[in-house]
């Protein structure tokens, strides 16, 4: 199969170029690595093709339409993909969320590509919906980053009822893995807490009381989810990505000192704007439907992130 994917450079994007091209098919990866690394994808592969662009620039997509002829589905990753970061600058997270995604919907029916993969996200949810939260509860969203995803997730909804491509939306929690952005303040929480006690070695940042918890779920998961999805007929479906199970941050972050066997030296900031407190994913519908089920969780992963974490950063003894 050729499949086009954006954001494909990036933390999970970047793993599911590679479990793509290494099952044979072939990839059109996009990426403009604003956050993405050319490192992440190979250089040289003969079934990849690698074109530096932003999906909000319409005129650009357009000079690379000869790529995308025979393209089977589009796995739609790329995206301004931190709250505080989309916050600060709403216009960009429109432009590459709301209008990328637009561009790929108009892609598809241009040029007669029948399925598209849409990475949304479980803060759609807000603070409203207790856990476990479903894909039925209303949406609260809270800030321009988790409305951006509910607009894509409306879009390909609306593609799908009239033009009849087939497409699926899946909410993700809090992904974790090795290759998480963990530069600037906002980085996620697994990989921002390596950093500052192995690479910066500076204390735990814990916003607020550290009494929120999250679903953390792992990157290899994700791509498992993307690829069931894809083999799935949907008709704008949305489904949930998550562990099942939920850690508070300040468990994650205890877990992380007692893992690499350091004094629980912490420091606490205030909360941050537009953030819900505690996420869980409801699972059920992709089990059922996509026959999906997350392989990982969060305390049997953390000796790996350990390592490449120990390695990334040359603290790893001999």
């Amino acid at each position: 199969m050729k499949y086009l994917i954006t954001g494909a450079a990036g933390f999970i994007g970047s793993y599911l170029t590679n479990r793509l091209l290494n099952n044979g098919h072939q990839v059109v990866a996009i990426d403009d690595l604003s956050s993405g690394k050319r490192k992440y994808i190979p250089q040289d592969h003969p079934n990849l093709t690698f074109l530096y662009c932003d999906i909000s620039d319409w005129r650009v997509l357009l000079g690379n339409v000869d790529h995308f002829k025979d393209v089977q589905g589009i796995f739609s990753l790329a995206a301004i993909a931190r709250i505080q970061e989309a916050i600060s600058n709403p216009r960009r997270c429109n432009e590459v969320n709301v209008l990328g995604t637009f561009n790929m919907l108009e892609l598809m029916r241009n040029h007669n590509i029948p399925k598209i993969v849409f990475s949304s996200s479980s803060s759609i949810y807000g603070l409203k919906n207790d856990p476990p939260q479903k894909e039925d509860m209303e949406p609260d969203c809270l800030n321009p980053y988790s409305l951006s995803k509910l607009i894509g997730e409306k879009y390909i909804k609306i593609y799908c009822d009239l033009y009849g491509i087939n497409g699926v939306s899946l909410r993700y929690f809090n992904v974790f893995g090795p290759r998480e952005v963990v530069d600037g303040p906002y980085g996620t929480v697994v990989g921002k807490f390596f950093k500052q006690v192995l690479g910066d070695e500076t204390p735990i940042t814990i916003v607020g009381n550290g009494s929120q918890s999250r679903d953390f779920t792992y990157v290899e998961d994700v791509v498992d989810a993307n690829i069931k999805a894809m083999e799935y007929s949907g008709h704008g479906e949305i489904f949930n990505v998550g562990s099942g199970y939920n850690y508070t941050v300040e468990k994650v972050a205890n877990m992380i000192l007692e893992n690499l066997n350091k004094p629980g030296y912490k420091v606490y900031i205030p909360p941050r704007p537009a953030e819900a407190y505690a996420t869980l994913a409801d699972i059920s519908r992709a089990k059922e439907m996509l026959g999906w089920e997350p392989k990982y969780n969060l305390e049997k992963k953390l000796t790996e992130e350990h390592d490449y974490y120990e390695s990334f950063y040359n603290t790893k003894k001999v």
